[in-house]
């Protein structure tokens, strides 16, 4: 082969892998700045800001709506449970639940209390440790909101266990969750199986790329 095909081939193959690496995945919700910054400028996302509408929407994407209204501001922007991080972004009082006449002890007749302690909705195991997608529906049905467990729409609470799939980094695809479906989505298979990163896909097309090109070198010494 010559020279300057090895060297166009090498060129694509580095192009197609920085394309993979830097394509954005369509994925969970997460708000980015726009446009270039100038300096002086704070480059702080608003975690505050809602979703952005997708049409049309599809099950997770109607989920993460709800996961805004309903499970945000205990649960996390990002599903990190409620850090002290996460509370410092919340401005007064919801920076502070627990103080007297709000959620403590002495809340106002129809309120409730408030719990210290919020877990994560995301991170390794969380899935793995519900089973399957059915698992995963019906403890949500079950046990939230805190406050009002099973009170959302049957369709909204499938819409969030398709929302909290895909914010652990899982996608379904066509799939719509159903009581039937649901129960074949299981994830101790799909935590030995999750799909690569893009930068692992990238990387992979330049190793291929390094290997194919030290091979052409290789050759043309062997053949002087």
């Amino acid at each position: 082969m010559k020279p300057t095909l090895s060297i166009l081939f090498l060129t694509l193959a580095l192009l197609i892998g920085l394309g993979v690496v830097l394509t954005p995945v369509r994925g969970d919700w997460s708000p980015q700045m726009i446009g270039t910054l100038q300096p002086g400028q704070i480059s702080t996302p608003d975690r505050l800001a809602p979703p952005p509408t997708v049409y049309p929407p599809g099950q997770a994407d109607l989920g993460a709506q709800v996961y805004y209204q309903v499970c945000m501001v205990c649960h996390g922007d990002r599903g990190q449970g409620l850090t002290d991080e996460w509370r410092n972004v919340l401005p007064p009082p919801d920076n502070n639940c627990w103080q007297s006449r709000c959620h403590a002890a002495n809340h106002p007749v129809g309120g409730f209390v408030f719990p210290h302690q919020v877990p994560a909705v995301t991170g390794a195991g969380f899935l793995v440790s519900f089973g399957d997608a059915g698992k995963l529906h019906d403890f949500i049905q079950s046990k939230m909101p805190w406050q009002a467990p099973g009170s959302l729409k049957p369709d909204e609470y499938w819409q969030l266990t398709a929302y909290l799939i895909r914010l652990n980094g899982y996608h379904l695809g066509t799939t719509v969750l159903d009581a039937q479906s649901a129960t074949r989505i299981d994830f101790s298979a799909k935590a030995a199986n999750k799909e690569p990163a893009p930068w692992q896909i990238g990387l992979i097309f330049v190793a291929l790329a390094v290997v194919y090109f030290a091979v052409v070198i290789y050759v043309k010494r062997r053949r002087r």
